[in-house]
């Protein structure tokens, strides 16, 4: 009795976890998962202590192999790029590997759990495909829930939405079509949902998802017999065109009446469930026909739905009649398909830059975040990505040639194991697993989908429901005992360790986060106890560099030069391929006035980030004001040396810009230069008296009227000394009424650098 207690009541709590944690932000962001770690890896410590010793049982292969995932980012540390981020992505896999190994013993343990789980992921499913349309109608108040009119749920990402929707979708209508007329009230609550799962590809606007999920649906229907197949296809359509009814109803609503769907969605769904009802019950007898109960018909259906939906593609590609009856909005997003919107050029783009970076260190990778880190280095163009946008290529960048072959056999056993159950007979839950998980699976390999922990349990929750570990061996025989006892303690101890050490390392990145956290929301902390803070947040967790960052910034404040200087090396120690930090170290140098040691930095990081104007612009700042500090000081020599850098840095600029700038594209990285900065350059063109080039570019500014009169100031001084009277004059008449503030710019610059 006391291990069902247990049972019910670990499930009750991972089951909470999961739910509770969706709702930040669907674990995308790594700060928000490190508490989360911790508490799956406590309750595994918990359970596997309890496990080993209460439970003989022998060693199973499938209880563990999920362990090989978090196990190639251990590997991953030896050429990790950060540690930080390598970090990140080991306490992520550890605890779907923890999750998948509780939740996988405790149905194989528990006859009444195994029974309980696949409606408890539907009841998690349910929440979070709901949730939009909460917040659509005031209900609940989460930001981005509805992003623009596009409904994103908690993952406050539409395309990620669309595809668990899908895979919830597949899920139900799998496994309603192998109910049969017994069942009758599992098919009658099963179907309630239907409705809602498939309005999410109309409200989401998905269109990657709508382009996959036909194959994922293709994949349910051949696995399906005959008469299966039959209420799989109608089931389907209702649930479809039932939804669109939902949508139109919402798309067409006043924001008076934007409630008024709800009664269209209750009444779609009683239909639905009245439907498949019917089906359940009855569809059979239009089936049992002796001509139609032959094995060969159930592949003429797959071949049948392959020439209807090719029909339908036709139609609408070509705006025949079924495309004319879909509303205008769902129209035009079917309009904006294109060849390129799965496979576009900018994701191409992506994935031949991260050929290029994984080639440079193709066996264990670059570490978890190695996409993050390094895609500057290695881009093409001038984007901004920090996810490469499929879950294959993350692999082959994290863990390289040789976890990714692990990572994909890993989940090739699990089908495996699926497969010969399915060759057995296996239950309707067993099929419905497959179109589902096939369905988040290729959506995951063109979208960063695994990216949200909340999507990798709900994978892996699917797989739980789906695989089964092979029978024992009779542990009776005490020649069995003995060796399975060994097998268990010889793989259970190294996960323990493994899962120990990673818990331990999260809580300290917790620590280290909500230092900082509780930091920021306090007012009027003196520097000195701001920087006992980061310390001590640097004490946790030592490879942040965000927080070297900003206690450089910090120490500049309170002039302690020499300890800018040694986070500045730390910095480099600890990422030196981070062009940001170390573009931050570089102007804590320029703080204390280390003209060269700054430009090492900046040149540093725009060797890493070549495309980062940001950058440029802090290299003619300091330049040119050094120029013109040497210029005031009657060092002729060192302006001009400044000067010529500083142009130098403009015409670099120019170069690797002026064709993206002309051709630019959606996703790119801010590439225009602000107006001061060019300014400066303009400024630096004049000491080096190349007045034609700097009046060219003094004729780009604009700003406010400051900078308007100090570009007028200098553009006058500069046809004066080419010796351009008439164009002197007309540019003075245009200032003829701020004469007064326009001659003491003139007299400022002519003293400084003419």
């Amino acid at each position: 009795m006391i291990h069902k207690v247990i049972h019910w009541f670990l499930l009750i709590i991972i089951s909470g976890s999961v739910i509770v944690s969706a709702f930040y932000q669907g674990l995308f962001f790594d700060e928000a998962f490190y508490i989360w770690h911790v508490v799956f890896g406590i309750l595994f410590i918990l359970y596997m202590g309890y496990r080993l010793i209460f439970i003989k049982e022998p060693f199973r292969i499938l209880d563990y192999v999920i362990f090989l995932l978090p196990l190639m980012y251990v590997l991953a540390f030896i050429n990790a790029v950060t540690v930080n981020g390598n970090f990140n992505q080991l306490f992520r896999y550890t605890t779907y590997a923890v999750f998948f190994f509780m939740l996988l013993n405790l149905q194989h343990y528990n006859p009444s759990i195994k029974k309980t789980v696949p409606h408890m992921l539907q009841v998690i499913g349910f929440m979070i495909i709901l949730f939009p349309f909460l917040q659509y109608s005031g209900l609940v108040d989460y930001k981005d829930a509805i992003l623009g009119n596009r409904f994103s749920s908690v993952f406050q990402y539409p395309n990620t939405y669309a595809a668990v929707g899908m895979a919830f979708l597949l899920f139900n209508l799998t496994a309603l079509a192998r109910l049969d007329k017994q069942q009758l009230w599992v098919s009658i609550v099963y179907a309630a949902p239907l409705v809602l799962y498939a309005s999410t590809l109309f409200l989401s606007y998905s269109r990657a998802t709508l382009i996959l999920l036909p194959a994922a649906w293709f994949i349910g229907l051949i696995l399906l017999t005959f008469k299966e197949q039959l209420k799989y296809i109608v089931l389907t359509g209702a649930a479809f065109g039932l939804s669109l009814i939902v949508y139109t109803q919402m798309a067409g609503a006043s924001e008076d009446a934007s409630n008024g769907f709800w009664v269209a969605l209750v009444i779609s769904s009683l239909a639905m469930m009245s439907l498949a009802a019917i089906a359940v019950k009855y569809m059979h007898r239009l089936t049992d026909k002796p001509l139609l109960q032959k094995r060969k018909l159930r592949w003429a259906v797959p071949v049948a739905m392959l020439v209807v939906s090719l029909g339908l593609l036709l139609d609408l590609l070509n705006e025949g009649m079924i495309y004319g009856e879909l509303p205008d909005q769902f129209q035009n997003r079917l309009d904006s398909i294109e060849a390129e919107t799965i496979f576009d050029e900018r994701r191409f783009t992506f994935y031949q830059d991260s050929v290029d970076l994984m080639a440079s260190s193709p066996i264990v990778g670059w570490g978890g975040e190695g996409w993050t880190n390094l895609y500057h280095v290695y881009q093409s163009e001038p984007y901004i990505s920090n996810q490469v946008h499929s879950v294959l290529f993350e692999q082959l960048l994290h863990v390289g040639l040789l976890g990714f072959a692990v990572f994909v056999l890993v989940f090739a056993y699990f089908y495996f194991n699926i497969g010969q159950q399915l060759r057995r007979g296996a239950s309707k839950w067993v099929t419905a697993v497959v179109p589902a998980t096939v369905m988040l699976l290729l959506h995951a390999s063109v979208d960063f989908d695994l990216t949200f922990g909340t999507t990798w349990f709900l994978l892996l929750w699917f797989l739980v429901i789906g695989v089964k570990p092979k029978e024992a061996p009779d542990i009776r025989m005490k020649w069995v005992q003995k060796i399975t006892s060994y097998r268990k303690w010889l793989i259970s101890i190294p996960v323990l360790a493994m899962v120990l050490v990673s818990t331990i390392y999260a809580g300290r990145f917790y620590l280290a986060d909500q230092t900082v956290e509780d930091a920021e929301q306090q007012q009027n902390l003196s520097r000195e106890d701001t920087a006992a803070i980061y310390e001590q947040a640097l004490a946790y967790n030592p490879y942040n560099t965000d927080y070297m960052v900003q206690l450089a910034s910090i120490n500049v404040g309170l002039n302690k030069q020499q300890a800018v200087m040694d986070l500045g090396e730390r910095i480099l120690d600890t990422e030196p391929y981070n062009p940001q930090a170390i573009a931050q170290a570089g102007n804590a140098h320029a703080s204390f006035g280390e003209v060269e040691e700054a430009l090492d930095y900046y040149e540093r990081s725009i060797e890493l980030d070549r495309f980062n104007v940001s950058t440029y612009e802090r290299m003619i700042r300091l330049t040119s004001g050094e120029a013109v500090q040497m210029a005031q000081q009657n060092a002729p020599e060192q302006a001009t040396e400044y000067a010529e850098m500083s142009t130098g840095y403009y015409e670099q600029y120019e170069d690797r810009f002026t064709y993206y700038k002309n051709n630019r594209k959606g996703n790119y990285k801010t590439l225009n230069m602000n107006s001061s900065d060019l300014f400066l350059a303009a400024q630096s063109y004049v000491i080096l008296e190349n007045d034609q080039k700097a009046i060219e570019l003094l004729k780009t500014i604009s700003g406010d009227e400051e900078l308007q009169m100090r570009v007028a100031a200098m553009q006058l001084l500069s046809l004066e000394r080419m010796g351009k009277s008439d164009k002197y004059e007309a540019k003075l008449a245009e200032y003829k009424d701020k004469q007064n503030t326009l001659q003491s710019y003139i007299q400022a610059y002519e003293q400084a650098i003419y």
